[in-house]
């Protein structure tokens, strides 16, 4: 479905295949504190530890901040006395870095932000380097428990089919982040005196077609460039192909049962509809090759139609679309094709897994689950995202109330919040706390009340699963082969150097390369994660 992940669950890198072992169950417990770290521990309330503590976190951060001054890292610590010493690596050496720490086995007590795939997770779970989660979230996290007993769909996420949980995700469960959208230029629309938006394929093509052929830009040029979108066919391909059925540009399950789209008529349909698009520069025909700058530019000079990007640029003196006028350039409605009875919008995971993970090296897990449990409570969550009332930010004068950031001089509030205040994430996140805390006009509501009537019609591709290790090998031996396949005769079919009648070649060629196994292995990981309690 999305260019990132082959399918929900084909994240999974086998970087750490070489390192997999096995332990016995008693050696993938936690270690039992030594008995000064039991006498220094509150099982209940703040702080976590009446003596301070301190452990060793690792992360990756680009932005080259010092954790230890950020607001966020302080208020914890005076929260709970649970203090770090950090290790922070660019994200591009990250991975790397994780690596080795599990290789030498020169570990962090946590790991923050720990970019821990599903691979990672269940080899270093079982080598007993990651410490199980379970019992400690049972005993000491009752937020978590809670929010796991709420949401049976992240127990079965980040459960590993041995049956312990080995690192927690972050939730941000925002409607804005669950979609993928196109917007359609609002001063185009005006100036062919029309407000009809699409409801069909069929419509969007005379759409895209008054947009190439009527000069909805004024300035007398056949400039028009009707439909376009970021990184390839990336962030276009999962929304036009929902048009024709379908989720994902791989593996998808529909009615329970797993299905490899590429070879359904509906990806077939899609191909055809995208060749003409092309054919009649209706989709932008440097798609394939333009870089970012590039297509910016010429949104900026006022060329785009329809554009699939989080926030569409539609030139003008606002270039990139802002909260005042959003609104004025509206969303793509859900379509439909010839012979589809409803629509169906490709949903987002909003579970991301790796997150957070203790090791066994850490002494003090139970202070540390603690810790964690904290961060996913409402008031971990402000200070992930506010820092400390009185020193980062205060509540406004006005009614309703909102944060308000203590900007230094000569400091922009953006950066403020970036250097100082934390933006590094949070534990659990939803609509309703940012309600609690920001302005009702703010530019997140609008996107939220936006995307709403995608709600009904939403659907998920594949459930984030795991595969056993040697369902991984396979699953990676045969997808990178068939993803190269796939992505090749997708854009030498759209740009015509491959014909669409040569179908049943390109589906028997798909056949021989393995896609039986392949949707084989992903039933048994969708039929465990179903089963999961």
């Amino acid at each position: 479905m999305f260019n990132k992940t082959i399918i929900g669950t084909m994240s999974v890198i086998l970087a750490g295949l070489s390192l997999a072992g096995c332990t016995n169950s008693e050696e993938k417990q936690p270690k039992p504190s030594d008995k000064g770290a039991a006498a220094n521990f509150n099982s209940t309330g703040l702080p976590v530890v009446p003596t301070p503590i301190t452990l060793k976190m690792m992360g990756p951060d680009d932005m080259q901040r010092s954790w230890k001054d950020l607001y966020f890292f302080k208020g914890m610590e005076e929260k709970t006395n649970v203090k770090f010493e950090f290790t922070t690596i660019p994200s591009s050496s990250y991975k790397e870095r994780k690596n080795l720490a599990f290789a030498s086995n020169e570990l962090p007590d946590v790991f923050f932000l720990g970019g821990l795939d599903a691979n990672d997770e269940m080899n270093y779970g079982t080598q007993g380097l990651l410490i199980p989660l379970d019992e400690l979230i049972e005993k000491y996290a009752p937020t978590i428990r809670e929010i796991l007993k709420n949401n049976p769909e992240i127990k079965r996420s980040i459960t590993t089919p041995d049956g312990h949980i080995y690192a927690l995700p972050q939730v941000a469960d925002h409607p804005r982040d669950r979609f993928y959208r196109l917007f359609i230029n609002g001063e185009w629309l005006k100036n062919l005196n029309t407000t009809k938006l699409p409801t069909t394929t069929a419509e969007l093509y005379q759409l895209l077609k008054d947009f190439k052929e009527k000069d909805p830009n004024g300035n007398g040029q056949a400039d028009e460039i009707p439909l376009t979108g970021t990184n390839k066919l990336t962030y276009l391909r999962p929304i036009l192909l929902s048009y024709f059925g379908h989720l994902s540009d791989m593996v998808e399950v529909s009615g329970d049962k797993a299905r490899f789209v590429p070879t359904q008529p509906g990806y077939k349909n899609y191909l055809v509809f995208m060749q003409k698009l092309y054919r009649e520069k209706l989709l932008d025909n440097e798609i394939f090759s333009q870089s970012n700058p590039q297509m910016i530019a010429k949104g900026e000079s006022g060329k785009y139609g329809v554009m699939g990007n989080s926030l569409p640029i539609f030139g003008g003196k606002d270039k990139q679309i802002a909260p005042a006028n959003i609104l004025d350039n509206p969303q793509m409605p859900p379509l439909i094709s010839e012979g589809l009875s409803k629509p169906i919008v490709p949903e987002k995971d909003v579970i991301r897994r790796g997150n957070f993970a203790i090791t066994n090296v850490n002494k003090h897990p139970e202070a540390t689950i603690r810790w964690l449990d904290y961060l996913y409570s409402e008031d971990g969550y402000k200070l992930a995202q506010y820092g400390i009332e009185g020193q980062s930010y205060k509540w406004s004068s006005t009614d309703p109330k909102y944060i308000e950031y203590i900007v230094p001089q000569g400091m922009l509030e953006n950066d403020f919040k970036n250097n100082k205040v934390s933006n590094l994430g949070y534990g659990y996140a939803n609509e309703a706390l940012e309600r609690k805390f920001l302005k009702p006009d703010w530019l997140g509501f609008v996107l939220n009340d936006q995307v709403k009537p995608y709600l009904p019609y939403a659907q998920k591709a594949f459930p984030l699963t795991y595969f056993k290790s040697e369902e991984a090998q396979r699953v990676n031996a045969i997808s990178v082969d068939i993803r190269t396949f796939v992505e090749q005769m997708e854009a030498k079919i759209i740009v015509g150097q491959e014909p669409v009648e040569k179908w049943d070649e390109y589906v028997s060629t798909m056949n021989k390369m393995g896609i039986d196994e392949l949707v084989k292995i992903n039933q048994a990981a969708y039929d465990r994660w179903k089963s999961a309690k």
